[in-house]
């Protein structure tokens, strides 16, 4: 569904990188704060430049572990479980509520990240 509805220009991406240049620095992905795969719109006031670490007390906020959490919706609304409404607005309202809702507690801890630590 994403593929066929992202529209995403370089242009965009660069008028969100002026919104957000300390996010524009580091690794990151330009990403919807609502997905398009729940329906939601590929239009620049729906984007924001999402780092790959947010780190906050020993757990990763970045856009991988959001992106499991937009896969996990997707399915559930596949599904029959979850309306799409219902889906982009837990994502919208607090998306780290929502994860631990869906997916649970095991957000990704930073020792999970250290390959030193293993």
């Amino acid at each position: 569904y994403s593929a066929c509805h992202r529209r995403t220009t370089s242009s965009m991406k660069d008028q969100v990188c002026k919104e957000y240049p300390q996010n524009c620095t580091a690794p990151k992905e330009i990403d919807h704060f609502c997905p398009l795969a729940l329906g939601c719109a590929d239009d620049v006031k729906n984007l924001w430049a999402e780092p790959e670490h947010i780190i906050v007390n020993g757990f990763d906020y970045g856009f991988h572990t959001k992106d499991k959490l937009e896969n996990q919706m997707v399915i559930l609304m596949k599904a029959g479980k979850i309306s799409p409404n219902d889906a982009q607005q837990c994502i919208l309202k607090d998306w780290v509520k929502c994860y631990q809702k869906y997916i649970g507690n095991n957000l990704g801890s930073v020792n999970s990240l250290d390959p030193d630590s293993q």
